[in-house]
């Protein structure tokens, strides 16, 4: 199941390639919204997938995100156009489709590791993110002897073969027993749990800062005249960061819990955006946006934060908190796509003071909640 996030993982390698994109024409704008577009379909894909993942076994979902990908692929990389690539490319391959990849991988590792769930879900999340490691400097590589276009196209393909050999050699699992209950909850009394809208309100505050680096370091490196070598680089960085962010994030939120973790996510947002002055060398960029990657690795945290906020009903509740973090990857490289660079690097870190106060606001809900079950009945 973790071979099948390779594919989606070309999500971050957009950056290596939006400043090719930009000489050909493209607006900011544009090559923000092939971005953004992503995380809008993930997040569908993401609710959709964790509701069919408490009823469906896990390789229905995770084949229907295989066909999506082909699909969206196919037609972006046939006639490549800024249309075809937000919502072929973007939206439908890795966005709903990653959506869908996500859920359906997390939901097997949730019942392959069930005491285990913020670690199995984080190792799911950090194999999608670690894969832009290596197509980052593989896209970049090509992009000279192919173009742009013709580079992600390759790269593209070789890891959808991996992906359908990962998923071929898959173990075969049931449904989620929640599923089959006639007491599973329904969306509404989900979605009324404070646990759970808090956990959405918090995943999309730690999430506003870590995009706008993923989507616009290698354009910033680029304007900067800091070089193809540093943007590269930058790339990099953000995705080494968001990979070991996340797997450490899942690991840790098992045995420490969610929000202090998610508070030092907050943190690095607002250390992301003190390190991307306008102007400098190469060296605090760099680190800016390794840290800007570090806070993107906060989507580590979701499989405990939705384990906590709903045992009963945990895939549902991944793919809605999830879609906080998808609705922040949306909504921030488009504003600050609005606004511009460098100002917009504060703007997309602001929300973490937000997050800060709804960390309090969590603690006191959970600090209520444990009086109440202390009290018992009477």
């Amino acid at each position: 199941m973790l071979a099948l996030q390779l594919p989606f993982g070309l999500a971050f390698a957009w950056g290596t390639v939006a400043p090719d994109a930009l000489r050909q024409g493209w607006t900011p704008a544009l090559t923000g919204a092939v971005f953004s577009f992503t995380p809008l379909g993930y997040g569908l894909g993401t609710v959709l997938g964790g509701r069919l993942g408490d009823r469906l076994p896990p390789r229905r979902l995770c084949a229907a995100a295989l066909a999506l990908l082909v699909a969206g692929q196919a037609a972006a990389f046939a006639h490549p156009s800024g249309a075809t690539f937000v919502t072929g490319y973007g939206f439908l391959a890795l966005g709903v489709g990653g959506g869908l990849a996500l859920t359906g991988a997390v939901a097997a590792m949730g019942r392959a590791f069930p005491h285990r769930r913020g670690a199995a879900a984080g190792a799911v999340t950090a194999t999608y993110a670690g894969a832009s490691i290596l197509e980052a400097p593989v896209v970049s590589a090509l992009v000279p002897a192919l173009g742009w276009s013709h580079a992600l196209a390759a790269v593209a393909a070789a890891t959808a073969l991996l992906a359908l050999a990962g998923l071929a050699g898959s173990p075969s699992l049931p449904r989620s027993q929640a599923g089959s209950a006639s007491t599973a909850p329904s969306l509404t009394d989900l979605i009324s749990r404070p646990l759970l809208w808090t956990g959405f309100a918090v995943v999309f505050a730690g999430n506003t800062f870590g995009p706008v680096a993923a989507v616009d370091v290698g354009v910033a490196a680029d304007a900067r005249g800091l070089g193809g070598a540093v943007a590269t680089a930058a790339v990099v960085l953000v995705a080494a960061g968001n990979t070991v962010a996340r797997l450490i994030g899942g690991w840790v939120s098992d045995r420490l819990g969610v929000d202090r973790p998610m508070a030092a996510v907050l943190g690095l947002e607002l250390a992301g955006a003190a390190l991307l002055p306008p102007a400098g060398s190469a060296a605090p960029f760099l680190a800016g946006a390794l840290v800007g990657g570090l806070a993107l690795g906060g989507a580590g945290l979701v499989g405990r934060i939705a384990a906590e906020a709903a045992p009963d009903a945990s895939s549902t509740a991944f793919g809605l908190i999830f879609a906080g973090y998808a609705l922040a990857a949306l909504c921030s490289p488009l504003a600050v796509a609005a606004i511009g660079l460098p100002a917009g690097w504060e703007v997309a870190a602001a929300p973490a003071l937000v997050g800060a106060a709804l960390l309090a606001v969590r603690g006191r809900l959970r600090r209520r909640a444990g009086e109440a079950s202390a009290g018992g009945p009477g």
